[in-house]
């Protein structure tokens, strides 16, 4: 296997993640990021955009990886699903998101 099969298999793998996680735990496409953002910031008085919230859990997986008990895949299938809706919090916040068009 080369490369280029890994990461194109890592991104499919991660889009399958995002829509079956998005039925199991979200009402359809909605995403609970904001909401998760909302608690944080009610208890902790930071202000923490949903945008820091998919860039932390970015590093949450980093560090998982790092920690030194061997490839897992499943950190890397979750780290480009959390870019892909880093991406889309960044440009909605932005004002030019488009909804995926």
């Amino acid at each position: 296997m080369n490369d280029q099969s890994t990461a194109t298999q890592t991104i499919s793998k991660a889009l399958i993640c995002i829509d079956e996680r998005s039925k199991d735990r979200d009402n359809g496409p909605e995403r609970s990021m904001d909401r998760a953002v909302a608690i944080f910031n009610a208890a902790t008085g930071l202000g923490m955009s949903e945008s820091d919230g998919w860039l932390f859990m970015i590093c949450l997986k980093i560090a998982r990886h790092k920690n030194g008990q061997g490839y897992n895949q499943d950190h890397f299938v979750d780290i480009a699903g959390y870019a892909g809706l880093l991406a889309e919090s960044v440009e909605s916040a932005s004002g030019d998101y488009d909804g995926g068009q």
